[in-house]
């Protein structure tokens, strides 16, 4: 299919597309088997395993076709290594899966930026298992020479960090999250496109203060520029009432952006999270949170759409595309 990018030298149309990969664990089995961290780390492989992360990377590389997006947002992006401790290799790299399977169908992108969040390789009953967590942008091949062009392409870690030796979980490195942004030029316009995953809320930060903080420094740099703005993501804030509703949608909203979903779809509907469940459980879910999110200031939203919601699915979350018109 064609791209939705299009349009005359001073309009352009472009899609966006935010999507979480789910990483195939949400670590907790971590902590329910510590301090016996090599039992709770192959609990930990042994789920992983079983989500089937080549086969979901073909499911959301199927869903990139449909969709056709020119832009994508991704977080969770993850790389497992298995081996001897300190020479572990890689079982399964779920950007080239996915770039791999985008290749297969004849659809090619490129890595606009990747940002390793944090490393963590931890023994296991077995040798070691080695963790990390990326987010990445991806932009369309084909789009660079009508006349698309990037620049500025940033990335940065937050400043406020999940530290678990705090909560008496030692041994594990400080757990980053944070976001990138590149400007974008199309035709005579230029704007700059941010993809954030933030942290979410544990029993022990149940209002989500650690990621109020993130969105403290997230808006701080969003009001830096005076460029219009796309920002997808992660968000881990329910914008919608109920589970994980935090002040982070309220900041971004706040600092003059719209929730492009809330544009066009009724509250209490668009609901992203969960679509399966892990660690302590299984099996298909109801989704109660509105995380996945896409937000614009100074650009129009003309369309906006689920996407990955019929089993079986690429990952625990749904995606977000959005059609956007860059230039007045």
């Amino acid at each position: 299919g064609a791209s939705a990018a299009q349009g005359n030298e001073s309009k352009r149309v472009l899609k966006f597309m935010t999507r979480n990969m789910d990483a195939g664990t949400d670590l907790n089995l971590i902590f329910v088997y510590y301090p016996n961290i090599p039992r709770g780390v192959s609990e930990t492989l042994a789920q992983v395993i079983s989500t089937d992360i080549p086969s979901r990377a073909k499911r959301l590389a199927d869903e990139i076709r449909t969709n056709q997006p020119d832009f994508i947002a991704l977080q969770e992006v993850t790389t497992w290594r298995t081996g001897a401790c300190g020479s572990t290799t890689v079982l399964y790299d779920q950007l080239q899966l996915l770039l791999d399977a985008l290749a297969a169908r004849h659809m090619a992108y490129t890595p606009l930026v990747v940002d390793t969040l944090v490393t963590i390789e931890a023994p296991a009953l077995t040798g070691c298992v080695s963790y990390e967590d990326r987010n990445a942008l991806l932009v369309r091949a084909d789009l660079r020479p009508t006349g698309i062009e990037i620049s500025n392409v940033h990335t940065y870690h937050y400043a406020h960090y999940l530290d678990l030796g705090a909560i008496g979980v030692t041994g594990f490195p400080p757990i980053y999250h944070g976001y990138m942004y590149a400007d974008i030029k199309a035709g005579s316009d230029t704007f700059r496109l941010f993809n954030t995953h933030m942290e979410s809320t544990y029993f022990f930060d149940p209002t989500g203060l650690l990621q109020v903080a993130q969105a403290g420094e997230l808006v701080a740099a969003l009001n830096a520029t005076t460029l219009p703005v796309v920002l997808c993501g992660d968000f881990n804030s329910n914008a919608e009432p109920g589970p994980e509703q935090t002040a982070t949608v309220g900041m971004i909203l706040g600092a003059g952006f719209s929730d492009v979903w809330r544009l066009f779809e009724p509250p209490l509907t668009g609901y992203t999270w969960p679509l399966y469940y892990e660690d302590l459980a299984s099996g298909p879910a109801t989704p109660v949170e509105r995380i996945d999110l896409i937000f614009t200031r100074g650009v129009r939203t003309l369309k906006v759409d689920e996407t990955g919601l019929t089993a079986p699915f690429a990952s625990d979350h749904a995606g977000v595309a959005a059609m956007m018109q860059i230039g007045k």
